[in-house]
């Protein structure tokens, strides 16, 4: 995942486990319009129209919201400092909630991806 929100950062490693780095992302503030993501100044995915595709039903949004709160994952990192027993672990449990008010679908004709010294990763879609 990519991302340029700290809190989503720690939602998508730490709440559901999935790795995340940052990201410049460029998101329409309406629609139709384009989207893209660059790290390190290469862009990395372009999709370049993105068109409204209505209101998520209700179905889709208890699924949605029932994905999102049911993550939860356990963690253990060694602690800052140790005890004279020796070193101690701190041990979270986290579980992500979602207030989801409302969502929208879009719907996109195509997309790009691009290779890059360090962000290769169009091999996946091949």
């Amino acid at each position: 995942a990519v991302t340029e929100d700290d809190v989503a950062m720690k939602v998508y490693r730490f709440g559901i486990g999935v790795p995340a780095k940052w990201a410049n992302l460029t998101v329409p503030s309406a629609l139709p319009g384009s989207f893209s993501a660059s790290r390190r100044g290469f862009t990395m995915l372009e999709i370049p129209s993105l068109a409204d595709a209505g209101e998520l039903s209700q179905s889709e949004m208890t699924n949605l919201t029932s994905v999102l709160e049911t993550l939860e994952i356990n963690y253990g990192t060694e602690a800052a400092h140790s005890t004279p027993g020796g070193l101690e672990a701190d041990w979270k449990n986290t579980t992500t909630k979602a207030n989801i008010r409302s969502a929208r679908k879009v719907a996109a004709d195509k997309f790009n991806l691009f290779d890059g010294r360090f962000e290769g990763f169009a091999w996946m879609f091949e």
